[in-house]
């Protein structure tokens, strides 16, 4: 039963079950998938847009790296995202319990974000080979193209500090807590799930998939966005600003020359990839460990307008909302390809 208020609508269990009622759930998501359907189609339209009106003005704006990334802040955080507030702010939140994790927690959830993003390339890299065969030519990657392409220090500023925070605050904080009060479940995978597909492209959606799933899972349990921002700060320093700040000072060509003294000024840089790569899947295998030993203790509570139990992936996916997000999101994705 959904009751209005002057300021947002108020969703009410059944008293006889303690549960939302089937046609509330899908009155819920039918709203949340329209803000998503809008977010993602006001994304592109506006990127083009501008785009397009610089390009009349002058066009070699369009080649400058800064404005890119610029336009692309502009485009999702400045227009589509207060489009996906306007049409779901009418929804409950709810904001869960803050909680410390500690300096030795925090250590093995980082270790468990390498799982995360080694488990999610290793995935992205087979479908991409899969994907190669069938089209007869080689996947680009469009994430190493970009970021090799920039300089260090906008990849610093955009990628590395301007990007998790952001990222953080819509699709963590804003995004759980909408739907925080269906269930830690719902919140934790819808948003992963929102998270991955909506970068738009093969290479990204898997581990950005695994790693929403690890930050959700640690903002319902702690309430503290401070540590999904710090997370997500190193992972993208990590394993993309630092590796394409070494990789800048490589030369293929040189390392083939097998001139000894040549190649001795380049191996410093190539011995720090080593480095990492070594560093990455060590953690990685670490953080896997720790999952499978401690895989029990992870828990979901439900939430205080509790879904039915009976057919709850129809319920959230059999509405209009859902049904065009998923296809704007599916558009996007064969469009990469």
């Amino acid at each position: 039963m959904v009751f209005k208020s002057g300021k947002k609508d108020i969703y009410l269990p059944d008293p006889s079950t303690g549960r939302l009622e089937a046609g509330d759930v899908k009155t819920y998501f039918t709203t949340f998938g329209l803000g998503l359907f809008f977010f993602s189609l006001a994304t592109s339209f506006s990127v083009e847009i501008i785009a397009l009106t610089v390009y009349f003005i002058s066009p070699s704006i369009l080649e400058s790296t800064l404005f890119s990334n610029i336009l692309s802040v502009a485009a999702i955080y400045g227009i589509a995202f207060p489009i996906l507030f306007c049409i779901t702010r009418r929804l409950p939140d709810a904001r869960p319990e803050k909680r410390s994790i500690g300096t030795k927690n925090f250590f093995i959830t980082v270790c468990l974000m390498f799982t995360c993003t080694v488990g999610g390339n290793i995935i992205s890299n087979f479908i991409a080979s899969v994907l190669s065969m069938l089209r007869g030519e080689v996947l680009e990657n469009p994430v190493n193209t970009e970021i090799l392409g920039e300089s260090f220090w906008i990849n610093l500023i955009f990628a590395v500090l301007l990007a998790p925070i952001l990222e953080e605050l819509v699709f963590r904080k804003y995004l759980c807590e909408k739907l925080l009060p269906l269930g830690e479940g719902y919140a934790v995978i819808i948003s992963a799930l929102v998270f991955g597909l909506i970068h738009g492209n093969v290479f990204q959606c898997f581990y950005c998939i695994a790693n929403g799933l690890l930050w959700g899972y640690i903002y319902v349990k702690t309430g503290k966005l401070r540590y999904t921002i710090a997370g997500h700060m190193f992972m993208n320093f990590f394993c993309g600003a630092l590796p394409s700040l070494l990789l800048s000072f490589i030369d293929e060509e040189v390392l083939a020359s097998g001139v000894i003294g040549d190649i001795i000024t380049q191996a410093p840089f190539y011995l720090g990839l080593l480095a990492i790569e070594f560093i990455q899947y060590a953690a990685a295998i670490f953080g896997l460990v720790v999952f499978m030993k401690h895989r029990r203790n992870i828990s979901l509570e439900r939430g205080v307008l509790p879904p039915p139990d009976e057919k709850r992936i129809s319920l959230v996916m059999s509405n209009v909302g859902m049904i065009l997000a998923v296809c704007i999101v599916g558009l996007n994705l064969l469009g990469s390809i």
